[in-house]
This record gives C-alpha cells, sequence and structure tokens, in this order.
C-alpha cells in the first residue's frame, strides 16, 4: 500500500521495486498530468492520452502513434 497520492512518485516507486523490473524497460501510459508527473519523476517513460477520448479506436491509434516516436528516439 502507498501513502500519497500522484503526482508523488511512491506508488511508481514500490511497483518498480515488486515487479522487480529496469526502469528502462518500463513505459506507463497516464490519463492525468499528475500521473504523468509522477511517472516520469522516476524516469519511467510514459504516454499521455487524453482521458475524455471515448473512441478506443482513435484511443489505440494514439497510443500506437507514441509507441512509434518512442521507438524512433531510442
Amino acid at each position: 500500500m502507498y501513502k500519497k497520492s500522484k503526482p508523488n512518485s511512491e506508488i511508481y516507486q514500490l511497483a518498480i521495486k515488486k515487479a522487480n523490473v529496469d526502469v528502462t524497460k518500463i513505459i506507463a501510459i497516464e490519463d492525468s498530468e499528475n500521473g504523468y508527473i509522477s511517472a516520469v519523476n522516476v524516469g519511467i517513460r510514459c504516454i499521455r492520452v487524453n482521458p475524455k477520448e471515448r473512441n478506443m479506436f482513435h484511443f489505440l491509434e494514439n497510443i500506437w502513434k507514441n509507441l512509434e516516436l518512442l521507438k524512433k528516439a531510442m
């Protein structure tokens, strides 16, 4: 359990520790500014999505575009 909510990064730190995964291998998908800040503050690459997006096709398309941009940046 964690004590502080986002943008405090405690929840991400706990998840990284429990999963025993290198932070460079993680991509977070967040729909809020606080969530985005929380992920980025611990070194996690993060895709920010629009929480008002109701159309699942557009939602997935936007994630795919962001993943492609991340691949190019690596």
